[in-house]
């Protein structure tokens, strides 16, 4: 037993002070920290800039109701500037309430104004408020190409920014606005341009047939759809994002941990059988002990770095307000168990490979098996957050290839029954203990093959030795 426990903390050791684990160690945490918060850096530093738009207005209705919306949304900013500023709940309801009225005046359904700032980001209606229409006349008699290529000359010499050309008759023939710039790539400007385009002249069609919009807007107004996941103490605020992403995020710390420690592992073996080592170290271990202390020593290491890691996740979470993600503690437990159980299965393919193969390069192909394994959540990942609970999510947990990074999947997503959990559990020691078996017949005699890749019948024949 002393001798396993020497070559559990060797191995261990051996991987800890390298400095790719160290790199990886502080790195990848800092990237991950570094990730988190960028989100909420960005949203506070001031990306806006005034926007100069020249409108061609064949309506003479929409600019003056796009106008009027800019206006809105500048009021809004100018408000939501002293509600950030004022912590007092009264204060706050007060400035809530003046929006709303504010906006109801301006043809905004109640209530319309703070689900549409719910819905957009700060900086994107900071855009909208900094933007600055230009009216661009046509008189009769004028021609308007002439006109359109005059103002497509000022965005190019950066007079302006954006010219807009919205035909007569656009509510009756369905003509298309025309949005000219240097890059149609700001998509929150162009998305809200269509949308406030296209409410101004859904109205204008309403008032034409002699009905009120804003009624209309009102009656028609969707309701919304709150979800809550039930857990089995309570209830907890659903989001399919913060679900998706939680889970995708625990399937990859799985992945990384696992191929990075259990590449270490099958190299390791494959060096120490080039240089002879291997002979050395076997004239005073078996073949089973070298294999189990790799394995552990190994499996420590790779805790290790889940647990940077995850501590590292945690924190991030913590400075940059948690983006609605909560993290039962049932959860990291279960992550641990099947971290566990899953390095336990895939190194002892790992040593197979170690053992059978002479060069990384040989042993390069079979590592891109066992990471599609790995990745099979990714894969169907869509399908299993639908439906969590299907026939097709339970029969993949239970392969046990599948089974970790599909139950730390669900597990994440769902409340998985109990019943599916320990069976999970028993189907992964049952295939681990049956791998250990194969594993250290093949191990035995592999590691002291040299220069020759033994094909599938000698290694058959390998495990049926006693």
């Amino acid at each position: 037993m002393n001798k396993i426990w020497v070559i559990i903390k060797r191995e261990y050791l051996n991987i800890v002070k390298k400095k790719s684990f160290l790199v990886s160690a502080i790195l990848t945490p800092i990237l991950m920290v570094g990730l988190i918060l960028l989100p909420s850096f960005l949203a506070g530093v001031a990306l806006i800039k005034e926007r100069e738009i020249a409108v061609i207005d064949e309506t003479g209705y929409v600019l003056p109701a796009l106008e009027a919306k800019r206006t809105m949304f500048e009021y809004i900013v100018k408000e939501m500037k002293n509600m950030e500023e004022n912590q007092d709940p009264t204060a706050q309801e007060q400035i809530q309430k003046q929006i709303e009225k504010e906006a109801k005046e301006k043809g905004l359904p109640g209530g319309q104004a703070l689900k549409l700032m719910e819905e957009m980001s700060k900086k994107v209606y900071q855009s909208f408020a900094a933007i600055h229409f230009e009216e661009i006349k046509v008189e009769n008699g004028q021609d308007l190409k002439k006109i359109k290529e005059n103002q497509l000359d000022r965005i190019r010499t950066k007079k302006i920014d954006v010219l807009l050309i919205i035909p007569k008759g656009v509510e009756t023939n369905n003509d298309a606005v025309s949005y000219f710039s240097t890059s149609s790539s700001n998509f929150d400007e162009t998305s809200l341009l269509r949308e406030f385009i296209s409410e101004t002249i859904v109205d204008k069609r309403i008032a034409d047939e002699g009905m009120n919009a804003v009624k209309i807007k009102q009656m028609t107004q969707p309701v919304l759809l709150n979800t809550n996941d039930v857990t089995k103490t309570g209830t907890k605020k659903g989001s399919f994002l913060v679900t998706y992403f939680v889970g995708i995020t625990f399937v990859m710390l799985l992945f990384m941990a696992v191929i990075q420690t259990g590449q270490h592992l099958f190299r390791g073996v494959i060096e120490e059988k080039s240089n002879r080592i291997i002979e050395v170290l076997l004239s005073s271990i078996k073949p089973k002990q070298l294999m189990g202390g790799k394995i552990i020593g190994l499996g420590g290491a790779g805790l290790t770095l889940v647990a940077i890691w995850s501590i590292a996740g945690l924190l991030g979470l913590k400075l940059s307000g948690g983006f609605g993600v909560t993290i039962a503690p049932i959860t990291i437990l279960y992550f641990i168990i099947f971290f566990v159980l899953g390095y336990l299965l895939y190194s002892t393919f790992m040593a197979i490979i170690g053992a059978i193969m002479n060069s990384e390069q040989e042993a390069q192909q079979f590592i891109s098996i066992i990471s599609m394994a790995l990745m099979v959540p990714l894969f169907v990942a869509m399908i299993i957050v639908k439906h969590p609970d299907s026939i097709i999510a339970t029969i993949l947990t239970m392969i046990p290839p599948f089974t970790p990074s599909m139950m730390v999947f669900r597990l994440s997503i769902t409340a998985v029954p109990m019943v599916e959990i320990i069976a999970s559990i028993v189907v992964l020691i049952i295939s681990i203990w049956i791998m250990i078996i194969a594993t250290t017949k093949i191990f035995r005699v592999g590691i002291l093959m040299y220069g020759k890749k033994p094909s599938v019948k000698e290694i058959v024949k390998w495990m049926k030795y006693k």
